[in-house]
């Protein structure tokens, strides 16, 4: 809070109750969740397999568009979906940097507990909000590129 109101003093820029702010602090949170689910992924991904796709003459690019993308695909999608669930249900965030005119679902449930004691439509839109999220995952492709990983043949 303090850098975003930083740069209202010295650039003339109001970032401070914004989407912007709200996106920068959900970027600074979850980010690393990302980064680590993507670096375990590939981390795993054997090297002979780069080895070999380069004594057959592919290229850099090539390696990455055929090898470490396609087999990096699963972290990406954990790294989407732990975020995904995480940005849903923060409360902090939205509070303290978006703007006050907009409200997320999670201050929404919050607001119909505590403010308006109205914890039936509360329960009713967090059995709602799950729901979505349970659809979301089912979704998602599982094990589609688990047979790389296996040494299976396509």
């Amino acid at each position: 809070v303090q850098i975003l109101s930083l740069t209202e003093k010295f650039f003339k820029i109001n970032i401070l109750e914004t989407n912007i702010a709200m996106f920068i602090g959900f970027l600074y949170l979850f980010l690393p969740y990302m980064f680590l689910s993507i670096y375990l992924n590939i981390s795993k991904i054997d090297k002979g397999l780069i080895e070999a796709a380069k004594d057959l003459g592919a290229n850099e690019q090539q390696i990455f568009k055929k090898i470490i993308f396609p087999l990096s695909l699963p972290g990406i999608i954990t790294g989407t979906i732990l975020i995904l669930l995480q940005i849903v249900t923060n409360i902090i965030v939205p509070k303290y940097l978006g703007p006050t005119n907009v409200m997320v679902i999670s201050e929404l449930i919050e607001n119909k507990i505590f403010l308006n004691d109205e914890t039936k439509s509360a329960c009713v839109i967090a059995i709602n909000l799950t729901i979505m999220m349970l659809i979301i995952l089912k979704l998602c492709p599982k094990n589609q590129y688990q047979k790389y990983n296996k040494g299976e043949k396509t």
